[in-house]
């Protein structure tokens, strides 16, 4: 099972059994099955057999007269119909579980050995059916037992569902060939037959929600006769039939023996309803004769088979066989014929007999040999008679007739033989020429003399198609010299033939020009190349000819004399039999039959070939782009060079044409900087083109960037100005222009230019200045940079009196402030050497007059200077003094007890006290010990 457990299947095939106990199901026993068969149903006729059966649609849903038979148990219906070897089936049941239909088994035991098939439709509306085959096991519950069979032989499946209802629908062979699992249906015979359904798909449960069973003799009826047949004649159908497949014999739990016991004929005259017309008690005449029928009207017939069997007598119908009783159609009689000069008239009686139905229309066929074939003429369908006016005299006709109407054709008539006589035919194949002031005619002899002697033939002429025409003369000849004819005149033929009896009709009309000689070429053309002269024309008009060719005449002089060189057929000519740049002279006549034309004007051409290459290219960017000079040809191929083609290709590409030129230069103003572009130059003439020339290819550039980085120095008075180099455009840089102002974002004044990267700039005052500088190439000039500022003064003086103070490790500096030469002093720098003189090194820089070395070493000795620096540079070193730093050591110099703070020494020194403590740091293994020693010392400092 596919969407149920096998449980559930094995419930719903138990619950068809019979024979549980504890089922609410009836027992299985003799008086008990007696009364299962006198509660069967058995459908009458009436209540099964359905006229009007529409196609099976297996679609799931049961439609009123889709099926042959029905059964029909208010809560139930089950329908089928057998069509050839399938059965069609369909069971609808008011309930939405499992749906169980099984047949064969035994009336004692239905579900032993029993062909079941079971489905339902899920929540979704999907159906599922399976194919089963239930036997027994041992036992006292003798279970029903389901199994697979295997051969799924239900062919086709579908299934659908409403709130209260499931419908199924399935079809399957009558004979599947699996006599192990399937139960094999044979029309006529007894079957047990069961139906139970389910009240839900899940949990089915051990009762049954509904079960019915019965035996049916699957249209226990004979089968419908096959193969009724009818053929016609004079006011009788004569009808055959083959015997039903099936007599309805019933051969299962009854001993009943059924046998079909006649056949039953109806008919239907002109689409009335079908009437019982007579009973064959013997079955083994399966034929009939219907006399009581009138000719030309429609009849219809169908038979069925009955048997003995109550309920069950009559079959389905056979085939319908629908037919017009009628006599023969004969042939018309007593055709004649009447013949006349190009006519033939007909003549015929009305058939003997039509058949019972009026003759529709007569066919005249008409052949020239007596045993054809023979061709459809002609149709009448309002007399007795025929003319056929498409003859020739003097050929034999042969001509029979047929009668027809709707339902039957004729034989033919006889046939009779006709030879029309009179005029004869035209003449045929008239041909016209002419030659100087004559036309030539011939033609050939008529297809038919019309019965009498040829005599002559006469000749009419007229000047326009549709004039008069006139008899110009008479001949027994089959040709005919027109001497009056005038050239340049267009004339109209024709000719007839004459009998001894009349004239025929005119042959085809031949129209003929008497040409003249053609009109002069115009449009003279000519095209001089290399070792070659080409000329072309316009066609002459050929007055009435044709043209047969052309004749050329050249000339070393435009006045001659001219010779005539070549003939043509086309409308150009190439002399190849000439020198370059020498002068020839042509004239063209056209010729047809009748002579030469005047002479063309004259044409002049001169050959030559194309130029040499363009030399010496020369290619260079310049301010409106790429500028490209070349030389001359040195060789224009005798004619002047009309300009020059231009060819360029970008970086590894393909050259392609990019603009003419009428001078030796052109100048491309459509470029991208820094792409590669070659380029090529031809020649062009009259005649052609050059070879290409020799390749120039450039990269163009642009305008440099600005310089950048640009430093300003002093330098003994003169501004040292330096850059760095910029990104040159693609283009070698040429030099710098260097720019000055006095105030920022001023006007500023070209000063100088420089080749290098660097520029002096002379200045002869302390004052404040700007620089801007500019890149050059050949592109032009570059952005200015940046503005950078310098002011022009000196550095400081070097600061003065300098002293030392010295303690512990340490020694503190003081010093005068010095002049700063019109630029502030930012800091000083102080610098130390413990070697004389010699090897001073930067220490640090301070804004303030004073600053403590520390660090240092008690008893050595230091030499220290100090510098000032503003932004025009540091100064000259202070003087330089010495210190030895000691450990609780104050310089006696400095030191007076009796001081007081404003008083002066003898230099003129403030007095003042200042504190001095001397640091003393031990080292004692784990830890350190900072010592501070604190003395009052007086500290000299300069007056202001």
């Amino acid at each position: 099972m596919k969407y149920s457990t096998k449980i559930q299947l094995f419930t719903l095939i138990t619950i068809f059994l019979l024979s549980f106990s504890g089922n609410n199901l009836i027992e299985s026993n003799i008086e008990t099955q007696t009364k299962i068969i006198s509660q069967s149903y058995t459908p009458q006729k009436s209540d099964i057999q359905i006229n009007a059966i529409s196609p099976i649609i297996e679609d799931g849903i049961l439609s009123e007269g889709e099926y042959e038979y029905n059964i029909n148990w208010g809560v139930a219906n089950w329908s089928y119909t057998i069509v050839g070897d399938m059965v069609y089936m369909a069971l609808r049941v008011e309930a939405l579980g499992w749906i169980s239909f099984g047949w064969g088994g035994y009336m004692f035991a239905p579900m032993e050995d029993s062909d079941v098939a079971t489905g339902y439709v899920d929540d979704n509306g999907v159906p599922h059916m399976d194919d089963y085959w239930s036997t027994r096991e041992p036992g006292p519950a003798r279970i029903a037992v389901p199994e697979y069979d295997e051969q799924q032989d239900i062919l086709t499946f579908n299934g659908t569902q409403d709130d209260t209802t499931t419908t199924i629908e399935w079809s399957r062979k009558l004979v599947t060939g699996d006599t192990d699992k399937d139960y094999e249906i044979i029309p006529g015979v007894r079957t047990m037959v069961m139906i139970g359904w389910h009240a839900t798909v899940d949990n089915p449960g051990w009762k049954h929600t509904g079960l019915s069973w019965w035996w049916t003799d699957w249209n226990g009826n004979p089968s419908r006769p096959r193969n009724l047949q009818a053929s016609v004649s004079e006011s009788r159908v004569d009808l055959t039939w083959d015997a039903p497949s099936g007599d309805g014999n019933s051969t299962n739990w009854t001993d009943n023996d059924i046998r079909f016991s006649s056949y039953k004929l109806y008919r239907s005259y002109n689409n009335q309803p079908y009437q019982l017309i007579t009973t064959i008690n013997d079955t083994s005449i399966t034929s009939y004769t219907d006399t009581d029928v009138i000719n030309a009207e429609n009849y219809r017939y169908r038979v069925t088979a009955t048997n003995e069997a109550i309920g069950h007598q009559e079959s389905g119908y056979s085939n319908e066989v629908s037919v017009i009783p009628m006599g023969p159609l004969l042939q018309p009689d007593n055709l004649v014929a009447q013949v006349n000069s190009f006519n033939v008239n007909l003549s015929f009686d009305y058939p003997s007999s039509d058949g019972g139905v009026p003759v529709k229309q007569f066919k005249i066929y008409r052949s020239m040999n007596i045993s054809g074939p023979f061709d459809l003429v002609g149709l009448n369908t309002s007399s007795l008679a025929y003319n056929d006016y498409d003859v020739i005299n003097g050929y034999t006709y042969y001509y029979y007739v047929l009668a027809e109407h709707d339902l039957q054709t004729s034989p033919a008539s006889n046939i009779v033989t006709t030879n029309p006589t009179g005029s004869s035919t035209p003449p045929l194949d008239i041909i016209a020429d002419y030659s100087d002031n004559q036309v030539s005619l011939s033609w050939s002899i008529p297809e038919s003399n019309g019965g009498y002697p040829l005599v002559s033939y006469n000749i009419y002429r007229a000047d326009t198609l549709d004039g008069a025409y006139t008899s110009i003369s008479s001949t027994t000849e089959l040709n005919f010299v027109d001497s009056e004819a005038i050239n340049g005149e267009t004339y109209y033929y024709k000719v007839s033939a004459v009998n001894t009896v009349s004239e025929s009709e005119f042959s085809n009309i031949q129209r003929i020009t008497l040409a003249l000689v053609p009109s002069t070429p115009i449009n003279m053309n000519i095209k001089s190349g290399n070792g070659n002269n080409s000329l072309s024309w316009d066609a002459s008009d050929p007055k009435g000819d044709v043209i047969l060719f052309y004749t050329i005449y050249r000339s070393d002089t435009p006045y001659g004399p001219f010779i005539p060189i070549a003939t043509v057929n086309s409308l150009e000519y190439d002399d190849l039999t000439v020198v370059n740049s020498k002068s020839y002279y042509y004239l063209v006549t056209a010729n047809n039959t009748v002579g030469e034309s005047s002479y063309s004007n004259v044409l002049t051409g001169i050959p030559a070939s194309v130029p040499s290459k363009p030399v010496n290219l020369f290619i260079k960017q310049v301010k409106s782009g790429i500028k490209i000079n070349w030389n001359e040809p040195e060789n224009n191929g005798g004619y002047f060079i009309s300009d020059y083609s231009v060819e360029r290709k970008s970086d590894d590409g393909v050259y392609s044409s990019y603009a003419t030129s009428q001078s030796k230069e052109f100048i491309d103003s459509s470029f991208n900087f820094g792409t590669t572009y070659s380029y090529r130059i031809i020649a062009n003439n009259i005649i052609g083109s050059s070879e290409y020339s020799s390749e120039v290819s450039i990269v163009p550039s642009t305008n440099p960037d600005r310089p950048e980085n640009i430093i300003l120095e002093m330098d003994s008075g003169d501004v040292r100005i330096s850059w760095e180099e910029p990104n040159n455009g693609g283009n070698e840089i040429i030099g710098y222009n260097i720019y000055r102002s006095a105030k920022s974002n001023n006007s500023y004044r070209y000063i100088g230019n420089s080749k290098s990267m660097l520029y002096v700039d002379n200045v002869n005052s302390t004052d404040d200045y700007y620089y801007r500088v500019t890149a050059i190439n050949d592109m032009g000039e570059s952005e200015f940079s940046v503005e950078q500022h310098i002011f022009t003064g000196s550095p400081p003086d070097a600061p003065g009196n300098l002293i030392a103070l010295v303690g512990n490790n340490e020694s503190t500096l003081l010093w005068d402030t010095p002049e700063d030469n019109g630029s502030p002093i930012k800091y000083f720098n102080v610098y130390i050497s413990d070697n004389n003189i010699t090897g001073f090194e930067l220490v640090d820089n301070c804004e303030a007059l004073t600053y403590t070395l520390s660090d240092l070493r008690n008893n050595q000795t230091y030499y220290i200077y100090v510098t000032a620096v503003n932004e025009l540079g540091e100064s000259t070193r202070s003087n330089i003094v010495s210190v030895v730093p000691k450990e609780g050591y104050v310089d006696p110099s400095l030191v007076n007890n009796d001081a007081e703070a404003g008083d002066l020494n003898s230099n003129g020194l403030d007095i003042e006290l200042v504190t001095q403590t001397a640091v003393t740091i031990l080292s004692i293994s784990a830890f350190t010990a900072i010592v501070f020693a604190t003395r009052t010392i007086i500290m000299r400092r300069k007056n202001n």
